[in-house]
């Protein structure tokens, strides 16, 4: 199954995009990473960008040393990065990693314990 992440709804694995809202489909759903348990951001929820990675491999990097605290958060390619990524594989306006504000300054905290571990 595919995940659209805005809509919050599965599709069949043959479709690409979301049939309701035209997104690029996610092959899995964000979720916990203690209980594995689907995280859904809903739309009265307060996000925060934490982060403008300039490349798809930093923005992988730090969402994944998020998921490793617990912290779920989603990707934002910015201005026509989504469209780029599709038809060239990569995008050069590069990605914003999103987090809800509650988890924001624990998220901020992660970030910079991995920077001085460099």
């Amino acid at each position: 199954m595919k995940y659209c992440h805005v809509c919050n709804k599965e599709f069949d694995d043959e479709n690409v995009f979301c049939p309701v809202c035209d997104e690029p489909l996610l092959d899995a759903p964000f979720s916990d990473v203690n209980t594995g348990v689907p995280v859904e951001f809903t739309e009265d929820e307060e996000l925060a960008v934490l982060f403008s990675a300039i490349n798809d491999r930093e923005a992988d990097v730090i969402v994944s040393l998020l998921k490793s605290e617990g912290i779920p958060a989603m990707l934002n390619l910015r201005e026509a990065g989504l469209y780029l990524t599709v038809y060239m594989g990569f995008s050069r306006f590069g990605t914003d990693i999103i987090v809800r504000k509650r988890d924001y300054a624990a998220a901020l905290e992660v970030l910079k314990e991995a920077e001085t571990d460099v």
